[in-house]
């Protein structure tokens, strides 16, 4: 379908082989799963995926007061060592994520000490897209990722708890966060852009492509 695609397209070819490319790397993705899902090492990938967003949060929080430590010194964006902002949202939304059924876990088998351990990890990555930078995607993803997971993974009670805890973390860090409330403001200010001064804009884009794609 994807090479079909473009066949219809006016881009130069240069492009859409490297469109065709990119959906190539996606599909690699189900078969490394498949792997590591029956691997003796699969949780090995993930513990060093995990260490690894781990150091990547403290660099943020660094870079943030010492920007000179950026390894992107070019076009360099708040609070980003390595890539962008949006690569390091989805890292970090995907651990922060990955981390709700282990915590939940480890306290209902009295092992809290782990839990704890694993909740300051949990609020380290989530502190640093509230505070520091986040992608608007990770915004809107993150909080309902994290209620479908507590509600089809955990007991009633203990998802109603992990929600309303989301849920007062969200509220505090709206009032304590000028860089999330700033974050949310692009929403509007995207739509406004495109639909009302009819000039492209990220969100403007998207909603472009849906309304085409309908």
């Amino acid at each position: 379908l994807a090479v079909a695609g473009t066949l219809w397209s006016d881009a130069p070819w240069e492009e859409r082989n490297y469109a065709i490319g990119q959906l190539a790397k996606l599909l690699v993705l189900p078969a490394l799963v498949y792997h590591f899902e029956r691997s003796a090492r699969g949780m090995l990938v993930f513990y060093a995926f995990l260490i690894s967003c781990a150091l990547m949060t403290l660099m943020s929080w660094l870079v943030l007061f010492y920007p000179a430590l950026a390894l992107k010194q070019f076009n360099a964006e708040r609070g980003i060592f390595v890539k962008n902002y949006i690569d390091q949202s989805q890292e970090f939304t995907l651990c922060a994520l990955a981390l709700v059924f282990p915590i939940a876990t480890l306290f209902r088998n009295g092992r809290k000490a782990q839990a704890i351990a694993l909740a300051a990890l949990w609020l380290g990555f989530v502190a640093n897209m509230l505070f520091i930078v986040v992608s608007r995607t990770a915004l809107v993803t993150l909080p309902i990722l994290i209620a479908l997971l507590t509600l089809l993974r955990l007991r009633w009670r203990a998802a109603l708890l992990a929600i309303v805890a989301v849920i007062l973390v969200a509220v505090t860090t709206w009032f304590a966060s000028p860089q999330l409330r700033a974050t949310v403001g692009k929403f509007r200010a995207d739509y406004e852009r495109t639909w009302v001064r009819n000039d492209i804009s990220g969100m403007g884009s998207r909603l472009e492509y849906w309304r085409k794609s309908l």
